[in-house]
């Protein structure tokens, strides 16, 4: 990662798209972090990776251990070396090391991860994209032919390496790299198009056994013209975190700054977004540009706020609805997080969701589209809201008294709240394999604060998501009639079942 000290005012400016069908937005300051993956308490954690169709296995990715480890975010099963890629990367700590992964979207029939590292030592050693093999619970890295190298990417000193890899819906590899560092693009490498420095490039690495090892695809801008055929957009610094929204597959990127401007922008075909012409929206370095034909960034904000843009992911979740459609990011020096409306021709303002202790390395996507937030402090959190401001997710507000009274209710995942306080489920309480009326009286002795008889294991309660924020807190007089009774009961079970429920205005909160 970079480090760099705070400059400047603190100034958050925001960038240029359009309003959508996204959230309504969220509350500034109203949100928070939680623990979410017991045992990655690992230093040096950059990227993450759910393992294909697991909704608990992941891999953590050690930048400077240089290795790969595979988790359990319930703590099912102890964290267990995945893969020591030790003996192909060089450069720990800074901004060398090892620094992405990806599976292949054939995982399941092909067993393949790729991985991007340096090499280290010697500064003229290309950067690697390369290709290993899976069997059984982890890479195989020893031996002749275990690493097959798809891609190396020329370099000349050990910062702004970029990168990140992503498998796109297109099913090609998109990987960011950065414009080869030594401060303010000595090499001119963000605006030259025959360089494969400080790009978003695209290639086709499905089904490829030989050299090369890649194909390009036959759309990328660059192909049967000027410039390099595996560039897909051009003019980044060093673009550390880059993701794709898995509902409408734009690429996003944060593109580190240098000295007064951090970005984040999405990702067109042929886009140019300025460096070293531009940082942020401020003129860089003008000899020599063009006097237009930029893509300018969505968002900007100065060392005011912080030293070092995270990219994140535009958020398809279910917990928080107000945040759907907006593009969460963060910065390693200050653990601010924002979000930005991603919707093309959106123009509404950044938004900050907390001001967090932690460095942020990176942000991941979990199965069900919640995000994780990784850190330098050795943890890797759960980013929720937080109306009320006690640490405790919106969602689970009115779980406490259920998950600890005398531990009549399951606790899967080993978090304290209990299942009735995890993730949204069927709303089936009793796991008889229908939502029914007996569900609805066991929402209505929740509600009222009496115990609820569960099957053991009972995983898909549902009862955090019967409302939203702030009506979630409204779990038992539904309706302000001034009663807990079996209309309320009906009410919470049309929640369950995804049914809309009118509350009425100016109704109380109350709790049970």
């Amino acid at each position: 990662m970079i480090h760099r000290l705070a400059v400047g005012a603190a100034v958050l400016l925001v960038g240029l798209l359009s309003a959508s069908s996204a959230g309504a937005g969220p509350t500034p300051l109203a949100y928070g972090l939680s623990p979410a993956a017991p045992s990655a308490n690992f230093s040096g954690m950059v990227d993450f990776a759910m393992v294909p169709g697991s909704t608990d296995e992941a891999i953590v990715v050690l930048q400077n251990a240089q290795q790969i480890r595979r988790i359990s975010l319930s703590g099912a099963f102890a964290q267990t070396l995945y893969g020591d890629l030790s003996t192909y990367v060089g450069g720990g700590g800074g901004e060398e090391g090892l620094l992405s992964a990806a599976f292949s979207p054939d995982f399941a029939s092909d067993g393949r991860i790729y991985v991007y590292y340096t090499q280290g030592g010697d500064q003229d050693l290309p950067t690697v994209l390369a290709r290993f093999q899976v069997a059984g619970n982890a890479m195989i890295t020893n031996g002749p032919g275990a690493e097959t190298r798809i891609l190396e990417v020329p370099d000349f000193a050990s910062n702004h390496n970029g990168g990140k890899i992503v498998f796109g819906m297109d099913g090609f590899v998109y990987l960011s790299t950065g414009d080869g560092g030594g401060g303010g693009d000595p090499g001119e490498n963000g605006q030259d198009i025959n360089s494969l420095l400080g790009k978003v490039l695209r290639i086709g690495v499905t089904g490829v056994t030989a050299a090369p090892y890649y194909t390009i695809p036959a759309d990328n801008p660059f192909v049967g013209v000027a410039g390099r055929d595996e560039i897909l957009a051009y003019g980044f610094r060093n673009p550390w975190r880059m993701s794709m929204d898995s509902l409408t597959g734009t690429m996003w990127v944060g593109d580190v700054g240098q000295s007064q401007w951090e970005e984040v922008e999405p990702v067109a075909k042929g886009g140019n977004y300025g460096w070293d012409c531009y940082e942020g929206l401020a003129s860089y370095e003008p000899a020599g540009c063009a006097a237009s034909g930029y893509t300018f960034p969505r968002a900007v904000y100065d060392h005011g706020l912080g030293c070092a843009v995270t990219g994140g992911y535009v958020y398809r979740g279910a917990v928080m609805p107000e945040l759907y459609g907006w593009y969460v990011y963060a910065d390693y020096c200050s653990g601010r997080i924002w979000a930005v409306d991603a919707a093309a021709g959106a123009t509404t303002p950044a938004v900050q969701l907390l001001d967090s202790a932690h460095n942020i390395s990176s942000f991941a996507e979990r199965a069900d589209g919640e995000l994780l937030v990784l850190t330098f402090s050795n943890a890797i959190y759960l980013l929720h809201s937080d109306g009320d401001g006690d640490g405790v997710p919106a969602h689970q507000d009115n779980c406490p008294a259920v998950s600890n009274a005398g531990g009549q209710m399951a606790d899967a995942d080993g978090d304290l709240a209990g299942n009735a306080c995890d993730a949204a489920g069927s709303g089936n309480i009793n796991c008889d394999g229908a939502v029914n009326s007996v569900d609805a009286l066991g929402v209505l002795r929740y509600s009222a604060g009496l115990s609820v008889a569960q099957n053991d294991p009972c995983l898909d309660i549902g009862l955090p998501r019967l409302l939203m924020p702030p009506a979630d807190e409204l779990m038992g007089d539904v309706n302000c009639s001034g009663g807990v009774n079996s209309v309320d009961a009906l009410l919470v079970l049309r929640a369950v079942a995804g049914l809309g429920v009118s509350i009425p205005g100016g109704c109380p909160v109350i709790r049970p």
